[in-house]
């Protein structure tokens, strides 16, 4: 009978759990969006394929495909109009880019080369080896005789 309570006990937890996690709707509009799946939504980096070869392009528009992927307000169709938007502006605009990148005014995530500083370090000598100093055994303890009552 003691199974049966837990057994009772646990269901009404799952009950609890399951009216609880109804009740929490989605702040994507389900109405104009039931029939897309919700890694449309979320997963926008399959999208990139047609942009610049540079990784700084690269990063950023991972950086943008992240913010928009969180974005609950934008349908997937104004998310995908954003990413082409930036598409277009890189592919006008890589001849800017690239004259920038190479005249050295924008730093590319590689810095150059650079020689490394003389050290200053001296390593410390090492301790002198502790003093051995010969054991000597005490001097027996010899017992004075003592004087017996005879």
């Amino acid at each position: 009978m003691e199974y049966f309570g837990n057994f009772l006990l646990i269901m009404n937890k799952v009950s609890l759990l399951i009216k609880y996690y109804s009740i929490i709707s989605f702040l994507i509009d389900i109405g104009s969006e039931a029939d897309i799946p919700f890694y449309e939504h979320v997963l926008l980096e399959r999208h990139l394929h047609d942009f610049p070869n540079s990784p700084l392009i690269r990063q950023f528009m991972e950086l943008v495909c992240v913010g928009l992927g969180r974005n609950p307000y934008w349908t997937v169709e104004q998310k995908l109009e954003h990413i082409n938007w930036f598409r277009t502006f890189f592919n006008e605009k890589m001849n800017i880019f690239n004259e920038t990148v190479h005249k050295g005014i924008i730093k590319t995530s590689a810095p150059p080369p650079a020689t490394k500083p003389v050290s200053t370090y001296k390593p410390k000598p090492p301790p002198a080896p502790p003093k051995i100093v010969p054991v000597v055994a005490p001097p027996p303890v010899v017992k004075a005789p003592t004087a017996s009552k005879k």
